[in-house]
C-alpha cells in the first residue's frame, strides 16, 4: 500500500510540474500556448492596450494611442522593450515575453500625434488693421496642445471695393465666383460657383466690407471683404483672386 501511495505521489508531482511549465503566471519563458505581450503606459495615463498572448514567431503591429491619455504637451513616439524603442505600427516578432513601454516626447508639430485631428473653428487670434495682416488660429478637440494658423490678409482702407475678377475658395474645389460690372463698385452680376453647382445669373451687392451674392431669390449669402484680392465665406473659409 505504501508503494501505491509512493507511485501516485510521484505521478502527481510530475503532472503539477508539467502544468507549472505551461502556466502563463509561472515566470518560465513563454507557455505551450504563446508569449505574453503586455502594453505599460509609461508617463501616459488612460488604459493602455490590452496583453495579448502570441504564439512563437508571430508578429504583431506594435499600436498607437488608443483609449491612453498623454502627458501634458507631449505625443506618441514609440514602444521601448527594454532593449529599444520602436514607432507605432512597427511589426515585431515575438520570440519572448516581452513588456513594451510608451514613450512620449514634446510635441513640435512635426512627430505624429498619435490620433488623427478634429480640427474645431478658426479663431481670430492677431486681428488684422488695414495694413498689417493679422492670424487665426484652430485647435485639435482631441489635444489642445495641437494647433494650425493661417495668416489673415489685411483689411486695407474703408469704403466701398472693386471686386472684379475671379476668387477661388482656398484648397477645396466647386467654388468659385467671377464679378463683373467693373465701372460699379456697389453692385452688378457674377458667375457663382458653389459646391458644384454654377450660378450664371447671380448677382452681388458691396457696403463696405459685406458683400452680398445673390444666386437665385432662395440662396443668398453674406461673404466679408478682407481686401481687395481676398474674401470670407459664411462657412469661414477663405478665398482669393
Amino acid at each position: 500500500m505504501k508503494t501505491v501511495k509512493k507511485v501516485a505521489a510521484t505521478i502527481l508531482a510530475v503532472l503539477l510540474a508539467l502544468v507549472s511549465c505551461g502556466d502563463p503566471t509561472s515566470g518560465g519563458p513563454g507557455t505551450y500556448s504563446g508569449y505574453r505581450v503586455i502594453f505599460n503606459a509609461g508617463e501616459g495615463q488612460g488604459v493602455p492596450p490590452f496583453p495579448q498572448t502570441v504564439a512563437p514567431g508571430n508578429i504583431i503591429e506594435l499600436p498607437t494611442q488608443e483609449a491612453m491619455t498623454h502627458p501634458t504637451g507631449k505625443v506618441l513616439s514609440g514602444w521601448n522593450d527594454g532593449e529599444r524603442t520602436y514607432n507605432p505600427y512597427y511589426r515585431y516578432v515575438v520570440n519572448k515575453d516581452v513588456e513594451f513601454i510608451a514613450q512620449w516626447k514634446v510635441s513640435t508639430g512635426t512627430v505624429d500625434p498619435g490620433h488623427t485631428h478634429v480640427w474645431g473653428p478658426w479663431v481670430v487670434t492677431t486681428a488684422p488693421t488695414a495694413t498689417q495682416s493679422g492670424v487665426e488660429t484652430r485647435t485639435c478637440t482631441l489635444d489642445s496642445s495641437h494647433k494650425e494658423t493661417r495668416t489673415v490678409p489685411a483689411t486695407g482702407g474703408g469704403g466701398n471695393f472693386d471686386v472684379s475678377g475671379t476668387y477661388t475658395r482656398q484648397n477645396v474645389s466647386g467654388y468659385s465666383v467671377t464679378f463683373y460690372n467693373v465701372a460699379n463698385l456697389n453692385y452688378g452680376n457674377c458667375l457663382f460657383s458653389w459646391r458644384g453647382q454654377v450660378y450664371q445669373n447671380a448677382t452681388y451687392s458691396v457696403s463696405g466690407s459685406a458683400l452680398t451674392i445673390k444666386a437665385n431669390e432662395a440662396m443668398s449669402l453674406l461673404f466679408t471683404i478682407l481686401s481687395a484680392a481676398s474674401i470670407r465665406d459664411p462657412e469661414g473659409e477663405l478665398w482669393v483672386k
